[in-house]
């Protein structure tokens, strides 16, 4: 991809160090980073001077023909007259993962676009919930499968990058885990005779008990159980105050009362 780059060259026993820098594409700019790093390597060393522009290129463009080759096999897995599970608009949001940030699914004229880091390339449907950017030479080919979660919705995002799959989990709205609008929910809940409360611990509504669970803002008034994608909490309101909450899970609903 287009940028900076930089080779670094160390040759201890010989106190030699040597560094290039370069902009440009990831190919171009890494192939002349090499070439001047390993001439001087041969003229400091007194060595005879190989063609390492000849050489390099050579291999370079070989390279070069064989992606080709390979790019025009694309779509040899495609599974044909398959559909999205989703309306397009589910599709879009902000998705976002610890280590390698956020990324973006927009719409124009009615089709998906792609952006992460500064990067932006429309998505074509390739089958099912999996979405393809078209095969760059310099930008490359992105591939992008949305997962569903058991509630039904589009909630996570994986895609292959440097040399892992990784998931990207679709944003909710920052605002629902402002502290002032969790501290509406805390307070003390009875079901059948038993109580529980929930407080904010770590700047995370959290219900006490045994094993403390971690509730995570999903959408107003509901939030998800933090280990478990399948259960759901909804709270109930009455008279614009938090009244309950309804405990959602696969056995069924269960109804609990705000007593404090």
């Amino acid at each position: 991809m287009p940028g900076f780059h930089s080779q670094v060259i160390i040759l201890p026993y010989d106190d030699i160090g040597i560094i290039t820098f370069s902009i440009g594409d990831h190919g171009g700019a890494s192939l002349g980073n090499t070439i001047i790093a390993y001439n001087l390597v041969d003229r400091l060393l007194g060595l005879k001077q190989t063609d390492w522009n000849g050489r390099l290129l050579a291999d370079h463009l070989k390279r070069k023909e064989m992606g080709k080759k390979a790019r025009a096999q694309v779509g040899f897995d495609n599974v044909k007259e398959t559909s999205p599970t989703h309306n397009i608009n589910d599709y879009l949001g902000t998705y976002v993962n610890e280590v390698y940030g956020e990324f973006i699914i927009g719409k124009e004229n009615d089709s998906l676009y792609f952006n992460f880091r500064r990067t932006t390339l429309p998505l074509l449907h390739y089958h099912y919930n999996r979405f393809d950017t078209p095969n760059d030479e310099i930008l490359g080919k992105w591939s992008i499968n949305f997962s569903v979660s058991p509630q039904g919705e589009i909630s996570t995002a994986v895609i292959s990058i440097d040399e892992g799959q990784v998931t990207f989990n679709k944003k909710t709205d920052e605002s629902l885990s402002n502290p002032e609008i969790l501290s509406l929910y805390t307070g003390t809940y009875e079901y059948a005779g038993s109580e529980f409360e929930l407080k904010i611990k770590d700047n995370k509504l959290t219900m006490l008990g045994t094993t403390d669970e971690v509730l995570i803002p999903y959408k107003k008034h509901i939030f998800k159980v933090e280990k478990f994608d399948d259960m759901q909490i909804e709270f109930t309101e009455k008279n614009n105050k938090i009244s309950g909450m309804k405990y959602k899970a696969p056995s069924g609903i269960f109804e609990c009362i705000k007593i404090k």
